[in-house]
Order: structure tokens, then sequence, then C-alpha cells
């Protein structure tokens, strides 16, 4: 008998190409090809955090998950998944008790360690990213530059002092509001 394949694609956030999901897709439909099986859904979340579990696609495969819907979830890895130990546990376990297997391109047949493992490394990665993005944050203030999209300023193109600038066109509505 066919497996029937649930495809779960992700990526973070609007500084990521949104070729992202694409890319997942293809190479996860190839694997399933490869191995035989067929695709009947793709679970997809773009531009959302995998550090929570709120997000539409992934609470979609996983009702679809309890009423069975198929046999397979094919993920690139882990971390497209999840960003947490606890929640790439939980979503272990909810499939295995369904007898949904688990499937990583990158890391093979997921069993409770193989996940335990890749769930660990992906939360230690998305916490040293923050860590990253925190400290670059915290350089820029200093710097008097901010990498927001504050509704009021654009863009000034500044090596030194502020890089943003009062917007003309938005400062009437801001003002309007205030």
């Amino acid at each position: 008998m066919t497996k029937r394949v649930a495809i779960y694609a992700r990526y973070s956030s609007d500084l990521q190409k949104a070729t992202s999901i694409e890319d997942q897709i293809a190479m996860a439909e190839r694997h399933c090809e490869r191995e035989g099986w067929t695709v009947v859904a793709h679970y997809i979340d773009r531009e959302v955090s995998g550090r929570h579990t709120r997000r539409p696609g992934y609470q979609d495969l996983h009702s679809a998950a309890g009423r069975r819907e198929f046999d397979v979830v094919v993920v690139e890895s882990i971390d497209r998944m999840t960003r947490k130990v606890r929640d790439a546990l939980g979503a272990y376990d909810l499939l295995s008790f369904q007898g949904i297997e688990l499937v990583s391109i990158q890391e093979g047949q997921q069993d409770f360690m193989r996940v335990l493992f890749a769930g660990f490394g992906a939360q230690l990665f998305s916490e040293k990213i923050s860590d990253h993005t925190k400290r670059g944050m915290q350089g820029a203030a200093r710097r008097q530059q901010t990498h927001s999209k504050a509704f009021g300023y654009r863009k000034r193109d500044s090596e030194d002092g502020p890089n943003r600038e009062i917007d003309p066109q938005q400062a009437g509505i801001v003002t309007r509001i205030y």
C-alpha cells in the first residue's frame, strides 16, 4: 500500500525569500517520489517563527494528524517544524500515537532520540540567532540607528547618526493620531 504523505514547510521572516517554501516542498516531493509515496497535503507557514506552535499551517497539520489523513509527515529538517525541544517531542508524540511516521530529509526517519537531539539543536540555533540579533540592535541603538520600519519615518543613508528621518507624507497622519 502506498503511503500518504503530508509535507510541512515554513520560513521565519520577511527577511527570507518566499521561494524557501517552494524549495522545501520541491525537495520533499522529490524525496516522496523516490520512496514511491503519494503526497496528499501541504501545510505551510510563511513569515512565522518556529519558536511557538501558534501557526495556522502547523495547527492544521496537527488537526489532520488527529483525523489520520496521512501516514507520514515529511519536513526538510526538524527545525522547519519547530525551534523548541518541547514542541518537537510533543509533535513526535502526537504523530507516533496516531501511527504516523515523521521523516526529515536532512536527518532521516525520526525516533525519540533523533527528535530530541534535532529539537535541541534547533532550539540552540534559534537562541544563538536571537542573541546575535539583540546584540546588533543594541549596537545600532548606540549608533542612533534602527532596523525597524516605524510609520512616520523613512530610511536615511547615514554612516554616523540617525538612519531615519521624518517622512513628510506620513507626518500629518502621525500628528493627527496624536
